[in-house]
């Protein structure tokens, strides 16, 4: 380990005592308010700048910087109490990059099917909304890769939440010469007991199913069907201190190849995900430890895979890691968040040290046209 990744890691022990938004660490990134605008039409515009500095020195995922922002305004209108519509466009920018990497148009029908139920056809509530982890799907999806189109339904109430998704990400005509893409996706919270919304336990049941294939298109490449799956525990409690937060959590995972044709080194793995979150109205503190075997995952982070899927030639059975994860918040500004971030992965067999840092800032602003 480096002398300046000690010194980091050190640091962020060093801040556990200290006052550590009664949100999880999650939903920094989390949209602003999804409740319905009344208004009858109106702007919406979302933007996030990134800064985030990714040092890994080991052989599953090399180091790299992003540095850029996303732009997405769009047109909303509620037709009804249940039926609204959304146009607009979404502009990726990155720093160093003559013109936009990405420009998309936008489009959603959003249906309210209950009073906590809707359902979404279009471009979906993607990537960190989903609420789903980062090793079956990368949290940093949401600054490279934030739109996902297609269909979508969700329930919020107050003892369960459920999302569930297809995603399509890459579409075939007859005779496209590349394979269509699609991720499919479920992530369900289930409260067992909420004692006075003071003490809640949790159980934690997600997956996705990753498929890469068709039958129309002139591709060579082979049909590959990957899964995924999360189920676990999670016991939430609301300490009336300096700690808005504390969260216990324990998951279990595991990664099967569907595929018809086996061509990967492993078939079935799995994995034990266990730490604590520490949250207040400042700052947010996540401690893991990772253990996994034969691991592997299509669109999680690579990092904790026994291979990275898409350069699977270097393999490592069995893997652990002690990870750190640190967000300094600042939210007193209305419809702006801050956020300055460190993620330490300490390699316990290789005994090597990989870290990234990020700073952020994510604005929502919303202008009535009509009321």
């Amino acid at each position: 380990m480096t002398s300046f990744a000690k010194q980091i890691f050190l640091s962020v022990i060093f801040l556990l005592p200290i006052s550590v938004s009664a949100q999880v660490f999650h939903e920094f990134f989390s949209d602003f308010s999804q409740t319905q605008d009344t208004s009858k039409l109106f702007v919406e515009i979302d933007n996030t700048n990134f800064l985030k500095n990714n040092e890994y020195f080991n052989p599953f995922v090399e180091g790299y910087t992003l540095i850029g922002y996303w732009l997405k305004p769009q047109i909303k209108y509620n037709a009804t109490k249940r039926l609204s519509f959304s146009a607009g466009f979404h502009a990726q920018k990155y720093s160093g990059v003559k013109g936009f990497s990405e420009f998309r148009p936008l489009f959603s029908l959003e249906f309210k099917t209950g009073e906590q139920s809707k359902l979404i056809f279009g471009n979906l509530t993607s990537t960190i909304n989903h609420n789903i982890s980062d090793y079956i799907l990368a949290d940093e999806n949401y600054l490279t890769n934030n739109v996902e189109s297609g269909l979508q339904f969700m329930h919020k109430s107050k003892r369960y939440f459920s999302d569930t998704w297809i995603d399509w990400r890459q579409f075939i005509f007859d005779g496209s010469p590349f394979p269509e893409i699609i991720l499919f996706g479920t992530s369900n919270k289930i409260s067992l007991i909420n004692k006075n919304n003071q003490s809640i336990l949790e159980l934690n049941l997600d997956g996705v199913a990753s498929h890469v294939g068709g039958q129309i298109n002139s591709s060579d490449d082979n049909v590959q069907t990957i899964m995924n799956s999360v189920s676990g525990l999670n016991y939430n409690m609301y300490p009336k201190s300096f700690l808005t937060k504390v969260s216990l959590f324990s998951h279990y995972y595991t990664s099967l190849d569907q595929s018809p044709t086996k061509r990967l080194k492993y078939i079935y793995g799995y994995g034990v995900l266990s730490g604590v979150e520490l949250s207040n109205e400042f700052v947010n503190l996540k401690l893991e430890h990772w253990y996994g075997d034969y691991y592997f995952t299509k669109f999680g982070n690579q990092m904790f895979s026994s291979f990275n899927i898409e350069k699977p030639n270097y393999t490592e059975d069995q893997r652990a890691f002690i990870n750190a994860h640190l967000i300094g918040k600042y939210e007193k500004i209305k419809n702006i968040k801050i956020g300055l971030g460190v993620n330490l992965y300490y390699d316990l067999y290789n005994l090597r040290m990989d870290y990234s840092m990020g700073f952020y800032i994510k604005s929502n602003f919303k202008f009535k046209l009509i009321n």
